[in-house]
């Protein structure tokens, strides 16, 4: 029988050739599981372009954008996409040096800048330092840096945090490749996104009216329940307050009766130091005294 005609299910075993096969998942493992579907362009204004599911025009998008990057302004349209992509790699490897001098240039200021009270100037050189280590760290891989934009944002449906989790890189940085590379695409003559239009049913004006008079009468229901609930919580509270003072008032005139004094009376009720007034003030009110 074809392995096509074979049902596997994610917790088997298989014995083939005298042997035991199985996938390595436990039921255990199984429970655990979970899937996550990514839906393309979810929620956004614009729709995945035509060319970033296309591997060989995003070949040449890539390519225009590594020229760009290199400052390459004159080149060849015909000239085989590989040729371009390792003649910009090329001139971009040329500019390391100069960028290696420049942040030292920019870690020297920057230290000195530290060491002033205010420290904005040193966040502004910072964040100049963090922009060419970038550059620095993306030299040798900046293909596969477009590749995985394209890729995970367009083909998988991630967004600008998620595609940056993937590549280590920041989000606002990823929105900026996205956004140069639509505008190398269409300098190529590819096609810009489309918009994304959504059906919205309008409202009516009674409809309007009505929706807006069921949120007030809601508001005011929600209000009302809160209050009555304000008011049983006000009751529970009172009357728990006056068994407990009943109690109190009873067992004080049993415990005078039985011939006690007053300060003993307080003293086992733990009516604290005000305890004989309060003694007196219940006898008093009971016509004991």
């Amino acid at each position: 029988m074809s392995d096509i005609l074979v049902q596997r299910y994610p917790v088997h075993a298989e014995f083939i050739g005298g042997e035991i096969k199985s996938s390595g998942v436990a039921h255990d493992d199984y429970a655990r599981m979970s899937t996550v579907t990514h839906k393309l362009a979810e929620g956004r204004r614009l729709a995945v372009p035509t060319w970033a599911l296309n591997d060989d025009e995003v070949c040449v998008v890539i390519a225009h954008a590594m020229e760009a990057r290199a400052g390459m302004r004159s080149v060849k349209k015909d000239t085989p996409v590989h040729e371009r992509l390792l003649r910009a790699e090329k001139r971009l490897k040329e500019t390391q040096p100069i960028l290696v001098a420049r942040i030292d240039r920019l870690c020297s200021r920057y230290m000195e800048l530290k060491k002033q009270i205010d420290g904005s100037a040193a966040a502004v050189m910072g964040s100049l330092v963090e922009g060419v280590d970038t550059q620095l760290r993306l030299l040798d891989h900046m293909p596969q840096t477009y590749l995985g934009v394209i890729h995970f944002y367009w083909r998988c449906g991630y967004n600008s945090v998620a595609t940056a989790a993937q590549l280590g890189m920041k989000p606002p940085h990823v929105r900026q490749i996205l956004s140069k590379l639509v505008e190398y695409a269409v300098q190529n003559g590819l096609a810009a996104p489309e918009a994304i239009t959504r059906h919205c049913y309008t409202l009516t004006e009674e409809e309007r009216l009505q929706r807006a008079l069921d949120k007030k009468i809601g508001r005011v229901a929600a209000r009302v329940e809160r209050t009555a609930e304000r008011l049983r919580l006000l009751k529970e509270e009172r009357d728990t307050k006056a068994a407990a003072a009943a109690e109190r008032t009873a067992r004080i005139i049993e415990l005078h009766k039985a011939g006690k004094f007053t300060v003993d009376i307080a003293r086992e009720l733990a009516l604290g130091k005000d305890g004989s007034a309060i003694v007196n003030n219940v006898l008093i009110q009971a016509g004991l005294r």
